[in-house]
């Protein structure tokens, strides 16, 4: 197979697959974390295999610590959450009307417009989301025969990214080896060596990404109660939720945090200062110690690139799609890397003609 055959194969399959998430995009969120959380596993497994534990257990031991440890955290927080998110939505209102007279005292008409939505039909939105994600958890109980679908969704989703991920943890080993086996012999080599550079990749995003999260969450969350800053919980742990997002994520977060506080203080420039720094200070640290230490560069992607891909897969999968941009496009970054490596060292780019083998 010449190279343009190769482009075109390659170039169909990855325009199919692209398809295919697009088409299944609805039900797929799912069964890619069930995937992720496989992949996030597998060293947990591996470990445990190499002590001489059953590979069956290996993955039951691994999917039970993960089951105990979500347990765990819903049993210290779900009091906490649940307090805090019906005392948001009672004093919804209230704070709607504060950031209103606040707005309109600084900007005039402006300000007024700022800020003009309903607090009445903003609360019903805020509470029908806070239902499609907490309902299981018993936070929010009213309204649940109107957000049916919701809970149904929820549960699905809670049974079937387990089960994916069990299965998976259980084959890993066999699908790899499948896959190796369907590679061109001529090429496996090369084609070993691109996975090995992707799975690198994944795995400083992924699991790093993840364990900044967790810190970011924690930092926040302990800021903001030193503060003072009402619903400090909620906040700090949006706001490390979101960080899995760059750029994107981190501006959702401080702009509600900021709201919040603007509500609660006023016009108080300490205050929102402080706010403001805790922000600085956690970017920083998110910045030039956590995600050099624990995802380093291997992404390697302009922040341009990234915001590209975020706003291209978003728009396409929604919150699946913003999920797996960054992965995604670095993948395509090695792979994008990989054909400019082989076109420099092509006779075409050193303007070499090929030697003409002479017959008899």
């Amino acid at each position: 197979m010449n190279i343009g055959a190769q482009l075109r194969f390659w170039g169909f399959t990855f325009l199919l697959l692209l398809l295919f998430l697009w088409l299944f995009s609805g039900i797929f969120f799912p069964f890619l974390f069930g995937f992720a959380l496989a992949y996030i596993l597998n060293p947990g497994v591996i470990y445990l295999r190499r002590k001489g534990v059953n590979h069956t257990l290996s993955v039951l031991a691994v999917m039970t610590a993960l089951g105990c440890g979500i347990f765990l955290f819903f049993l210290l927080f779900t009091p906490i959450l649940t307090d805090q998110t019906n005392a948001l939505l009672q004093n919804l209102p209230g704070y709607i009307d504060r950031l209103n007279t606040y707005f309109e005292k600084e900007y005039g008409s402006f300000g007024r417009d700022f800020l003009s939505y309903d607090a009445e039909e903003l609360q019903n939105y805020i509470l029908g989301a806070i239902r499609s994600s907490l309902s299981a958890g018993g936070a929010v109980v009213s309204g649940l025969v109107a957000g049916g679908m919701s809970l149904f969704r929820w549960v699905t989703f809670m049974i079937v990214a387990p089960v994916v991920a069990f299965y998976l943890l259980l084959d890993w080993e066999a699908m790899v080896n499948k896959l190796d086996s369907l590679l061109p012999r001529q090429h496996a080599p090369t084609l070993r060596a691109i996975a090995s550079d992707i799975d690198k990749v994944q795995s400083a995003f992924i699991r790093g990404q993840l364990t900044v999260c967790v810190i970011q969450a924690v930092y926040y969350i302990v800021a903001f109660n030193i503060l003072g800053l009402e619903y400090a919980f909620i906040l700090g742990l949006t706001a490390g939720v979101l960080s899995f997002i760059p750029y994107i994520g981190a501006s959702l977060g401080f702009i509600l945090a900021f709201l919040v506080a603007l509500a609660q203080f006023g016009g108080d420039v300490l205050q929102l200062t402080l706010v403001s720094s805790i922000y600085a200070v956690g970017q920083t640290l998110e910045g030039y110690i956590w995600v050099p230490k624990l995802v380093g560069e291997s992404v390697d992607l302009h922040p341009v690139w990234v915001m590209f891909a975020l706003m291209a897969f978003g728009s396409l999968m929604g919150l699946t799609g913003m999920l797996i941009a960054v992965p995604v496009a670095a993948s395509v970054g090695i792979l994008v890397r990989f054909a400019i490596r082989r076109y420099k060292e092509s006779a075409y780019f050193a303007g070499v003609k090929p030697a003409i083998i002479e017959r008899d």
